[in-house]
């Protein structure tokens, strides 16, 4: 299902928290993988650090990849996952998700915090701006508690809220094909939160 995979970097290392669970769906599903970075307007002298800093994140990648067993890996031949870097220069949400459209990624994954790094970034605030406007699935990741991650049993528990829409329901897709190879031993839980009922103040004596 996710074929091209965008994982947007603010050169901290609060917003590298997501890479274990970039690196695991790249690695299940062969994706293509896209680390991006953006430099302000302002940044024209630093893209030469950026580019070295995304191309070093990168190698990093490759070299975990090759580090997950086969075990760990959906099987769908022994394609090998790709690794790209980008440098883009603007507004980040802007250029984000402008990038995601025109590549046709299939999930963006983000850190929900982050802070300055290479450039300006107010991670948190750029990812409520994609998540919010963003038409493609957005995956936000909060970095806090994430050194324990067990890469080789993610996903285990997963909770799905649900409302009763047929919007609300899109979801349950991408739950299913994260669980689809039965590979996991984990559960997923479907939860839908009622109004509690109108009580009439006033009872007869």
């Amino acid at each position: 299902m996710y074929r091209k995979i965008l994982v947007p970097l603010d050169g901290s290392q609060l917003a590298e928290k997501v890479l274990p669970y970039a690196i695991q769906l790249t690695s299940r599903f062969q994706a293509d993988t896209v680390l991006l970075h953006v430099s302000g307007a302002s940044e024209s002298q630093s893209l030469g650090m950026s580019k070295a800093y995304i191309e070093h994140m990168a190698e990093k990648v490759r070299m975990q990849l090759q580090e997950i067993p086969p075990k760990a890996q959906f099987s769908k031949g022994n394609v090998p996952a790709v690794i790209k870097t980008e440098i883009l220069t603007g507004d980040a949400p802007s250029a984000i998700l402008e990038y995601a459209d025109k590549s046709e990624t299939d999930l963006i994954i983000m850190s929900k915090h982050g802070h300055s790094g290479i450039g300006h970034w107010l991670m948190g605030s750029v990812a409520h701006k994609v998540f919010s406007v963003s038409r493609i699935p957005v995956l936000i990741i909060h970095p806090m508690n994430m050194d324990n991650i067990v890469q080789s049993e993610w996903p285990r528990n997963v909770l799905v809220p649900l409302d009763g829409s047929k919007m609300s329901e899109t979801v349950l897709s991408h739950v299913e094909d994260l669980f689809n190879q039965g590979q996991f031993g984990g559960e997923v839980t479907l939860v839908k939160v009622c109004e509690p009922p109108d009580l009439i103040a006033d009872y007869p004596a």
